[in-house]
């Protein structure tokens, strides 16, 4: 454990030493938080730490429902890789560049809509308060689901059905109000790591189905378990090297 600390530790500082020296603006936490500062201290270790680790279940989470979406909705599926064939490979090793793929992005972003890992939060009412008609006495436990806003359908056109293209040209998330989305919380609470969870997936996405083909093993008993984060129970899929499966063409033809 002590090894792996230290090798975390050297990793960060070699980030933040590359960040401070580069004449980018960079739009991301680095950028901040190592303005005026002589050297990391370890509050900023123990951030990274948090965000990269306390993301990692639901990440994994999100991904799974993702693959999973896709492999059900082909349409789908064959633009996403349309569009991770089509891109510079150069640019996926970018931030900026994955933020670019938007398909991609958005088959992620609405298979957050349907299962957001983050299914229930909690907020302690500080005053008496009403709201929505009912009363709220001060240190009242309030909670949210995310599930239920999502799934709203003075919002969302058929909003049990997975349709990835709704949040392409942008106008949805311009219209919704506030909390009808929120599968990363919101307020000042709001998770630290939802950017840097984006573009992980995103960027796991491209290197999965860059080279595998998807498929759903058929028969599954495939739902939701309500658990801290929502974890998806029987999904079992097949991935297969697309270079097989070109050359398995190749042969045929």
């Amino acid at each position: 454990m002590a090894a792996a600390r230290k090798g975390a530790r050297g990793v960060i500082d070699t980030i933040v030493a590359r960040t401070r020296s580069s004449s980018e603006d960079d739009d991301w936490l680095l950028s901040k938080v190592t303005e005026g500062q002589a050297e990391p201290s370890d509050w900023l270790h123990d951030e990274f730490a948090a965000m990269i680790l306390s993301g990692l279940e639901p990440m994994a989470d999100a991904l799974a429902w993702t693959l999973y979406l896709l492999a059900g909705h082909s349409g789908t599926l064959d633009r996403v890789v349309a569009e991770i064939d089509g891109a510079n490979k150069a640019d996926l090793m970018s931030a900026a560049g994955l933020a670019g793929m938007a398909q991609t992005r958005a088959a992620v972003k609405e298979a957050l809509r349907l299962f957001p890992p983050a299914w229930l939060t909690g907020r302690i009412v500080a005053k008496d308060t009403q709201l929505g008609g009912f009363d709220l006495p001060e240190g009242a436990a309030l909670m949210i689901s995310p599930w239920v806003n999502h799934r709203d359908a003075r919002h969302f056109d058929t909003p049990d059905q997975y349709e990835a293209d709704r949040w392409l040209d942008g106008t949805l998330e311009r219209r919704l109000p506030r909390y009808a989305f929120f599968p990363f919380g919101g307020g000042a609470r709001r998770c630290i790591g939802e950017h840097f969870a984006m573009i992980n997936m995103v960027a796991i996405l491209t290197c999965l189905l860059g080279r595998f083909a998807l498929r759903e093993v058929q028969g599954n008993d495939v739902r939701p378990f309500p658990a801290l984060v929502l974890r998806p129970l029987g999904i079992r899929m097949i991935l297969t090297p697309r270079a097989d499966i070109a050359g398995a063409k190749r042969r045929r033809s």
